[in-house]
C-alpha cells in the first residue's frame, strides 16, 4: 500500500516540474519519460521498460502500421522513440494499406509527408495510397502538403482513373487558387 501511494505521489510531483532549462532539445515527452523512470527505478525497478533500440523499434512501427495498430505509435513514442525520424516507412506501410487513422497518428508524430528519400518529384506513400485506391489516406497526404508528383499516374495504374482525377483536381481546403480574387 505504501508503495503505491509513493508511487502515485511521485508521478503527480513529476507532473508539475518543469522542463529543465539546460536541454531545451529534450522533448515534453522524453523528459516526462526520464522522470517517471528516476522516479520508479529506486521503488519498483521491475516495472521499468528497458530502452528500445532504435532499429527493431522501427521495425515494430512499419509492421504496426502494415496492420493499422495506433496504439502502438503512442507506446513507442512513450518509450522514445523518435517516430518523425523513423516513420517514413512506416507511412508508407499504412498508404498502401489504407490506414487513414495510422496515417494522420504518423504525421501527428511528426514523420515529413514529403520523405526527404523519395526520389525526387515523387511521394511514395502518395503513389502507394494511389495505385492501391484508398481515397481517405490521400486526402490526408495531400492536406498535410504531399508532393502529387505522379500519384495521378499510380491511380491510372491501378484502374482507379476517378481517383486519379480527383487527385488532379483536388485543392487543399482553405488554400487560395490562382482563380480566386479574379472579378
Amino acid at each position: 500500500m505504501k508503495r503505491t501511494i509513493t508511487f502515485i505521489i511521485s508521478l503527480v510531483l513529476i507532473s508539475f516540474q518543469p522542463i529543465s532549462a539546460a536541454a531545451p532539445a529534450e522533448t515534453w515527452g522524453r523528459y516526462l519519460r526520464r522522470r517517471v523512470v528516476e522516479t520508479l527505478q529506486p521503488i519498483a525497478p521491475e516495472l521499468i521498460i528497458p530502452p528500445l533500440e532504435p532499429r527493431k523499434a522501427a521495425e515494430e512501427l512499419i509492421q504496426a502500421a502494415r496492420e493499422g495498430h495506433t496504439h502502438i505509435v503512442h507506446q513507442l513514442q512513450f518509450r522514445g522513440l523518435d517516430i518523425g525520424l523513423y516513420g517514413g516507412p512506416a507511412l508508407v506501410e499504412a498508404a498502401l494499406n489504407g490506414h487513414t487513422r495510422m496515417g494522420q497518428e504518423l504525421l501527428e508524430a511528426g514523420v515529413d509527408v514529403n520523405n526527404p528519400e523519395d526520389p525526387p518529384g515523387c511521394n511514395i506513400a502518395l503513389n502507394a495510397a494511389a495505385f492501391e485506391g484508398h481515397r481517405g489516406i490521400i486526402k490526408i497526404l495531400l492536406n498535410a502538403g504531399a508532393n502529387k508528383g505522379n500519384a495521378e499516374q499510380s491511380a491510372r495504374d491501378g484502374n482507379h482513373h476517378k481517383l486519379a482525377q480527383f487527385i488532379r483536381e483536388y485543392v487543399i481546403p482553405g488554400a487560395k487558387t490562382k482563380s480566386a480574387g479574379k472579378a
